[in-house]
């Protein structure tokens, strides 16, 4: 497993067992979120990806736009990665780990807000958001979706509740009108963190 700072680590695992996570938390490697302030919003643990899932079949260009970092290729928007708690099952090591029984699996961050994955919080994130949600509307008024919008789910939920709501959407909105008021030498109005869970 690579983290972030090209740190490998070799996690043991036997078929009906789940990783060791504590491996990694002994070595400081993190395995969950790294939760905003007010005036920055942290990091959310998109997932583990093992080299089947990163964005191989994207073309280059859309894969400088998306934001190759750190030398990683980045997932296709939308991709959930490795679920780290999965039972180890005979399937998945014929599947996806290679003839010496090893799966690679590279830890890729979203910043909170950046539905889109463009390394950056804006508007337009706040637009994707919502388009989705209008689409969730008229899919469950048996209408056909208008926008077919694909998100990073993960990124997107900065409220962290598990569930993509215009919750979200206003709160990156309020984080972008008190980074506009900073900027324009302002006190902020709603001191909003995106990645905190609210109470």
């Amino acid at each position: 497993m690579y983290d972030g700072s090209d740190v490998y680590v070799a996690v043991g695992v036997s078929i009906g067992d789940i990783l060791d996570l504590e491996v990694l938390a002994d070595l400081n490697i993190p395995v969950n979120h790294i939760y905003g302030e007010a005036n920055a919003p942290g990091w959310a643990l998109w997932g583990w990806f093992d080299e089947a899932t990163l964005a191989t079949g994207i073309d280059r260009d859309d894969l400088d736009a998306q934001g190759m970092r750190n030398g990683f290729r980045r997932p296709a928007v939308g991709s959930q990665g490795f679920e780290l708690d999965a039972v180890i099952t005979q399937a998945m090591i014929d599947d996806i780990f290679d003839a010496e029984g090893n799966l690679d699996l590279f830890v890729i961050w979203a910043l909170w807000g950046d539905s889109d994955d463009d390394d950056e919080v804006t508007g337009l994130d706040v637009t994707l958001i919502n388009q989705w949600l209008f689409d969730q509307w008229r899919v469950e008024n048996e209408l056909a979706p208008q926008f077919n919008v694909t998100l990073n789910f993960i990124a997107a939920d900065v409220d962290v509740d598990g569930v993509l709501t215009g919750l979200d959407a206003t709160l990156i909105n309020q984080w972008l009108f008190d980074r506009w008021r900073e900027e324009n030498e302002l006190t902020p109005q709603f001191h909003t963190v995106l990645g905190r869970r609210l109470p």
